[in-house]
């Protein structure tokens, strides 16, 4: 990350020629790849504003892994904002394209988003399958850091049902407990 500071004025600089050249897939592929990188810097604003940018740009033919990863740093910024019904609802969108494509490592990121979202939303049920089958994607894919995430998860979902926790209880919301887990 500390490199990425130093290059943050390359990257915009990178984004603007691709928005430049309508190269929509691109763009939305370094987003997707980028998109912690502007979370953790506070530049969630920037992170929407390039987002917008190239959502609006015609779509490329063929040309797919971009927009899944594009819909899920989308996703990714409504869960930040703690909008976790909508964060769920774009990272089903993703799932829809992943799975079209047949792009299983994405189709794992996007039912792990998806899992975690519903999960905060307090719709455990959902929640629970999604990470399920994310799971068994990221084991088919080989995927085990993505495993780890749905373990961790997971372990979450089972202390919640441990201790009764439910959306207001003991003046937290789901999203500050499923973040200190």
């Amino acid at each position: 990350r500390a490199r990425l500071d130093d290059e943050l004025e390359n990257l915009r600089e990178v984004l603007m020629r691709l928005h430049g050249v309508e190269r929509r897939e691109d763009g939305l592929e370094l987003l997707g790849n980028t998109w912690r990188f502007f979370q953790s810097r506070g530049h969630l604003l920037e992170l929407e504003m390039w987002l917008d940018g190239f959502v609006r740009l015609p779509e490329e033919p063929d040309r797919r892994d971009g927009s899944i990863m594009g819909l899920m740093a989308r996703a990714a910024i409504l869960y930040w904002r703690q909008d976790p019904l909508g964060a769920a609802a774009i990272y089903r969108e993703a799932f829809d394209i992943a799975r079209a494509v047949d792009a299983r490592p994405r189709r794992a990121e996007a039912l792990y988003g998806l899992g975690t979202s519903s999960v905060v939303a307090d719709r455990v049920e959902e929640g629970s399958a999604a990470l399920h089958e994310s799971g068994e994607l990221y084991e088919e894919v080989g995927d085990s850091v993505g495993l780890a995430d749905v373990m961790v998860a997971r372990a979450f979902l089972d202390m919640r049902d441990e201790q009764g926790f439910v959306q207001g209880e003991g003046g937290g919301s789901p999203m500050t407990s499923f973040e200190a887990a």
